[in-house]
């Protein structure tokens, strides 16, 4: 009995509202910092979207108003690759959840063959953003706009390891090489 009075007491005494609970606090910080990371994502993606403009303009050797028609038209397709992509994490989370339980061989197939379409429609919109973007390009600046979607595609997705990177904590030490095999 003497202890469990010592237990109210130094919870009496802490300041401890029993409103929030012990982890009130902890989810309030929790939602900030998906907050503050949704807010910085988006940044980052606009910057990266001068940035493209900027250097597809210096690249192609574009004026103002051909610069700013094919950003527009790479935003539009950027809009439908999310949506996209949206959708492909939605049907992968359920394919997961099929994973974890006894699901019937034709669901799985079925969900199967809609993540390949989804897939399929990404890169179909891929190239035709490309094919839009490109309308009146002459065939060299269509290679250098490729390149240069290419390049930006890539430090995008390096972009982006390195923010979730930065979100989990300091990262792992680098891992020794393994040994050659043995023939």
């Amino acid at each position: 009995m003497k202890s469990t009075g010592w237990v109210v007491m130094l919870l009496l005494a802490s300041g401890t509202t029993w409103a929030k609970g012990p982890f009130g606090d902890r989810a309030e910080r929790r939602e900030e910092r998906r907050e503050e990371r949704r807010e910085r994502k988006e940044r980052v993606r606009k910057e990266m979207e001068i940035a493209r403009t900027l250097r597809i303009a210096d690249e192609l050797k574009l004026d103002e108003a051909a610069a700013l028609r094919i950003s527009n038209v790479l935003k539009q397709g950027d809009e439908k690759r999310a949506k996209l992509r949206e959708q492909l994490r939605v049907q992968v989370d359920e394919l997961r959840g099929m994973a974890e339980g006894t699901p019937a061989q034709k669901d799985v197939d079925a969900k199967i063959k809609q993540i390949q379409e989804l897939r399929v429609q990404q890169l179909r919109s891929e190239e035709e953003t490309l094919e839009a973007a490109a309308k009146g390009l002459t065939p060299s600046q269509k290679a250098k706009l490729a390149v240069v979607l290419g390049m930006h595609e890539r430090q995008m997705r390096k972009l982006m390891f390195q923010e979730m990177r930065d979100d989990d904590g300091p990262p792992s030490p680098p891992q020794p090489p393994s040994p050659p095999a043995r023939p």
